[in-house]
């Protein structure tokens, strides 16, 4: 119970960290908009494992799965397929492994991530197929509501950037949506679970009886 308990409470202050970090599109939209330290460490990463060239219709970790609207091609940043991407600040590592058009269809310009549970946090690198600048949008969903969105202009010649964003009080996120007017590659994908309505109470209890320890203290000192 303890660990479950320490697993949902982390999600929570990444929250906070990122209502005081991100830009707001919304009062319950909040945008990530580098891979830092606090971002890497508050979120859980679905690494990609698959050889190169491997096709790819969904990713999954123990607790998430992700599934794709096409299928997808795994590469290796850049000699596996893919050949740049950035650097930090704007992304965790110049060598990541990718997910890319199949067969590197130009006319893939759409694809949408579908949660198999709603995500308080999501977010991935994306860059361009062409070695031109090319616009890509995120937009995250609850349900069929559009929750938000992050629109950029992306250099396909080393410049993949972050799409992520934090979801606060009654919204969350059930799918992403990625668009743009070329095919594109997605890397480090990145999230934070909802909690479930059971271990929001059990946290609920736990601040509720810590104000009134504090207050008794306060009237017996």
């Amino acid at each position: 119970m303890k660990s479950t308990s320490l697993r949902y409470a982390l999600p929570l202050l990444a929250g906070i960290w990122v209502m005081l970090q991100s830009t707001s599109v919304n009062a319950a939209f909040f945008i990530i908009t580098n891979p830092d330290t606090a971002y890497q460490l508050s979120t859980t990463k679905i690494a990609l494992t698959d050889p190169d060239g491997t096709h790819l219709t969904s990713i999954n970790d123990s607790n998430l799965t992700i599934s794709f609207s096409a299928t997808r091609d795994v590469h290796t940043v850049p000699n596996g397929g893919w050949n740049t991407w950035s650097s930090p600040p704007f992304s965790e590592s110049p060598t990541p492994r990718v997910l890319s058009a199949f067969n590197y269809d130009p006319n893939a310009t759409t694809l949408t991530l579908t949660f198999n549970h709603p995500l308080s946090t999501f977010g991935a690198e994306a860059e361009p197929d062409p070695f031109s600048i090319h616009p890509i949008t995120a937009s995250f969903f609850n349900g069929a509501g559009l929750v938000g969105t992050i629109s950029l202009n992306v250099d396909g010649n080393g410049g993949a950037r972050l799409f992520a964003a934090h979801a606060t009080g009654a919204d969350m996120f059930t799918r992403v949506v990625f668009t743009s007017d070329a095919d594109f590659a997605l890397a480090q994908f990145r999230y934070v679970l909802v909690p479930e309505p059971s271990t929001w109470a059990m946290m609920t209890l736990g601040a509720i009886m810590l104000v009134g320890l504090m207050r008794f203290r306060r009237l017996t000192s």
